[in-house]
């Protein structure tokens, strides 16, 4: 769900410009800076969360990061890829934070996992928009964005991963911290 994220903002500006998107119109103004990855989520969505479970947030969150995908590739207006981009922003910003939650239920030593969901959520938000932007410049910034609107269904795909941090549950609070050696 991070790469999608990442490779959202890529390019977004210069969708809504005259020429670029279907329909023509004005030049969108200058998108705000990116948040930091793994940025927080909706308001709501604690409440969300603790009324249908993390994995049918995280469900429901993919398919309206898909609908914004599908509003990005098939904009005939500036106005309607916008409201894209904040559907797709909407559908990712919950997705990170959930998923380094389920990591901290993860088992004995969730330490380890929640390592590895920040590994892959820093190298994907490294890696990401510059692979978007290669391939937006060896074909079309329309096939990137194709691909981008793809990835976002591994979201709701893979959403039942987050079942495994509900299996086990850690025994210890401390558990994560290691014990001290004499």
């Amino acid at each position: 769900g991070v790469c999608p994220g990442g490779g959202s903002g890529v390019g977004g500006p210069v969708m809504a410009r005259p020429g670029r998107a279907p329909g023509g119109g004005p030049a969108a103004p200058p998108p705000p800076p990116p948040p930091p990855p793994g940025g927080a989520p909706p308001r709501g969505a604690p409440r969300v969360v603790d009324r249908y479970g993390a994995v049918r947030t995280v469900r429901a969150s993919g398919v309206i990061a898909l609908l914004g995908g599908l509003l990005i590739v098939f904009a005939g207006h500036p106005a309607v890829a916008m409201a894209g981009f904040a559907l797709m922003g909407l559908g990712i910003a919950v997705v990170v934070p959930l998923c380094f939650a389920a990591a901290g239920r993860s088992g004995s030593n969730p330490s380890l996992a929640i390592a590895g969901v920040a590994t892959i959520t820093y190298t994907s938000g490294l890696v990401a928009p510059s692979a978007i932007g290669m391939l937006a410049q060896a074909t079309s910034l329309m096939v990137s964005f194709v691909l981008v609107t793809l990835l976002t269904c591994g979201i709701a795909g893979f959403a039942g991963v987050l079942r495994a941090g509900d299996r086990v549950k850690v025994t210890r609070p401390d558990a994560a911290v290691p014990e001290r050696r004499p």
